[in-house]
């Protein structure tokens, strides 16, 4: 039997180097701007792109806000075109099923992000029925509001909780062939395997998945399976499986879409990478 610290301690070590291929998504309006979602660098061929929730696109879109995401240097690009969305028409209907938003870089762009690594086919699976996944983010209950020139200050979070197994039935807005869910209900444990407690940076508590907008966008990533030995963990994965796009906050539930639709997103939307995403689909 394993300890809840040597459980966490085993779950660290297979957790991937998020940081390097999550970007964080802000909102720019006259002279405010702060978090407004998380995103994944993702490449197929000599395409590169940035991967988020469309939902926090049609946010930004309805409210007249100007959106870029981090860069190097700790300092933030400005997005100069269209995303394409899974679903224009019920973008405004929130009812969008799949909620993926891609963004194609140009060179200028993907010139500033030298510092980042662009996830390849290799880092991606299918989900697992029995998978242990990682969502990461920049929720912003972590990120202050910055004033004048002032940069802003984010935390990114990562948190571990098994696949969700139970009906799904009632849910609204969910096929199981677009998505899946999972099952936040655990209580949280540091790596010393004790209770952890979350605050904003104001110190009030966030620990309802209600205090987490702003991980919209966030990948999704299989970094273990339950029922096997914990020590085995790690060996062929941690692999990508999904994007995070919402949550079931009366039933602890986060819902994520599959990679796998995302891959299929861009074989329509670019169909020039069809031969390279026939590979991966």
């Amino acid at each position: 039997m394993y300890s809840q610290e040597q459980v966490n301690k085993l779950l660290q070590a297979a957790t991937p180097d998020v940081l390097s291929s999550s970007v964080l998504i802000v909102g720019a309006k006259k002279s405010s701007w702060g978090a407004m979602g998380s995103g994944v660098l993702f490449q197929i061929a000599d395409y590169h792109f940035v991967v988020t929730a469309a939902h926090t696109i049609r946010c930004a879109y309805s409210n007249s806000i100007t959106l870029g995401m981090s860069c190097d240097d700790n300092r933030f690009l400005v997005f100069r075109s269209d995303f394409d969305v899974s679903d224009l028409a019920s973008f405004f209907n929130f009812d969008d099923i799949l909620d993926i938003a891609i963004y194609k870089l140009n060179s200028e762009e993907i010139g500033r992000l030298k510092s980042s690594r662009f996830l390849r086919q290799s880092d991606v699976a299918n989900v697992l029925e029995n998978g242990i996944c990682t969502v990461f983010g920049y929720p912003s209950a972590l990120a202050d509001k910055p004033r004048n020139n002032e940069p802003l200050n984010v935390k990114g979070l990562t948190f571990t909780v098994p696949i969700y197994t139970g009906t799904t039935d009632g849910f609204d807005n969910f096929d199981n062939k677009y998505s899946f869910l999972l099952d936040a209900s655990w209580s949280s444990s540091g790596v010393d395997g004790r209770s952890l407690q979350m605050s904003d940076l104001s110190d009030r508590a966030a620990n309802t998945l209600r205090d987490l907008k702003g991980l919209s966008g966030g990948p999704v990533w299989m970094v273990g399976t339950s029922g096997t030995n914990p020590a085995t963990w790690g060996r062929d994965l941690p692999k990508l499986v999904g994007l995070q796009v919402g949550v079931y906050p009366e039933r602890d539930l986060v819902r994520a879409t599959r990679w796998s639709v995302v891959l299929g997103f861009l074989k329509r939307r670019y169909p020039e990478l069809s031969q390279a995403l026939e590979l991966a689909i």
